[in-house]
């Protein structure tokens, strides 16, 4: 999904670092002013609201002009998620649809929002279900069609990367890091095998599909 996210720049034809760079701070405004409104709610000390406010926008700065990577973009969405599951939006009549798309763009983003959607969603429920018994049947329906539609678009990808591997999977990534970190550690491809061709010609790099090394 970040990948995604970066055509914009580069069909400007901004350098890929530039780009990058750009694309992280957006990230990180976003999850800031989402983070300002959850700290407000949830503080009336004026003393920690912004204690907690210059702590998480300092950190999110410093991790915005150091490093690329699919963390903040990830935050990003799991802020989203409770925003959209919070006991005022939930039972609205499109909060579903929203839901739905949050837990596929989690998944999109790393392979890991799959099982972290789906256990964080059904927690979700559950707590709302034995909290709020005037509305089960609206809950129910909500949680329903939001797993349909999470399901649905997962389903395209999952079928895109299991046609390519040729066996069913959901992503290759925690693979790929657990033989970098496992036992048998022997860092990274690179760094015994120097310089690896593209995975195919239309590849820029061979990180396009590093599972293959």
């Amino acid at each position: 999904l970040i990948s995604w996210l970066l055509v914009p720049f580069l069909w400007l034809q901004l350098p890929v670092l530039t780009a990058a760079r750009i694309l992280q701070l957006a990230l990180g405004a976003l999850n800031i002013l989402l983070a300002e409104s959850f700290i407000r709610k949830h503080t009336e000390r004026k003393l920690l609201y912004s204690s907690a406010m210059i702590s998480a926008t300092s950190l999110t700065l410093w991790f915005s002009l150091l490093y690329f990577s699919t963390d903040l973009l990830f935050l990003l969405l799991s802020l989203l998620l409770l925003y959209f599951t919070e006991k005022g939006r939930i039972y609205k009549k499109t909060s579903w649809l929203y839901i739905g798309l949050t837990g596929a763009a989690l998944y999109l983003c790393k392979a890991y929002g799959l099982p972290f959607f789906a256990a964080a969603f059904i927690l979700i429920l559950a707590r709302e279900y034995f909290s709020e018994k005037k509305m089960r049947k609206q809950l129910i329906s909500t949680g329903i069609r939001a797993l349909l539609v999470f399901v649905a678009l997962s389903g395209i990808w999952i079928g895109i990367l299991s046609v390519n591997y040729g066996f069913f999977t959901t992503g290759s990534a925690g693979g790929y890091n657990q033989s970098l970190v496992g036992p048998e550690m022997r860092r990274h491809a690179t760094d015994y095998m120097g310089l690896i061709s593209p995975p195919n010609e239309t590849a820029l790099s061979a990180w396009e599909d590093i599972s293959l090394v």
